[in-house]
């Protein structure tokens, strides 16, 4: 008797993937589970990124790695711009801070391509924790690029940030 073919629930395949430490085993769990390569995946991954931090920021890594490597099989900028937030999230709790300020810069250079403005300002929001300074900063920062560019469209003085 042939076996039967169930399907896998897609939490189970997340919860997979959160345990797979390196690329090459990410790429060949994707090749394997080709419904996981979708936009809405990156999203669920993203929210999820931010949960796990608090319990395993190797967890949280794994994940925010996997929709990078999601975002980037799509193509698509949005949904890159998100993985790489994600993956900023991930670096900062576990106290990369450089790398994560790096992959925060990307997706904000990404959202800002696509004029997304509030992608742009959530950037600041999502970062988990509310870690001293983090936020602030990270708020502070995207407010003067922002008011720098509808200040500099109304007003021909230099602008001194």
């Amino acid at each position: 008797m042939p076996a039967t073919l169930r399907k896998i629930p897609k939490e189970t395949l997340i919860n997979e993937l959160g345990r797979l430490s390196s690329e090459s085993l990410r790429r060949k769990f994707l090749t394997k589970h080709k419904a996981l390569v979708r936009r809405d995946t990156v999203e669920n991954l993203a929210q999820l990124v931010v949960q796990k931090v608090r319990i395993s920021t190797q967890e949280a890594l794994n994940l925010a790695e996997a929709a990078v490597l999601i975002a980037k099989r799509l193509r698509g900028k949005e949904a890159l711009a998100l993985g790489l937030r994600a993956k900023g999230n991930a670096l900062y709790s576990a106290g990369d801070n450089r790398a994560a300020v790096e992959h925060h810069h990307q997706s904000f250079k990404l959202y800002e391509s696509l004029g997304i403005w509030m992608e742009e300002y959530s950037i600041a929001s999502t970062t988990p924790g509310g870690w001293p300074g983090w936020k602030s900063m990270s708020a502070i920062s995207i407010t003067v690029k922002i008011a720098s560019r509808n200040l500099s469209r109304t007003t021909s003085a230099p602008i001194q940030v």
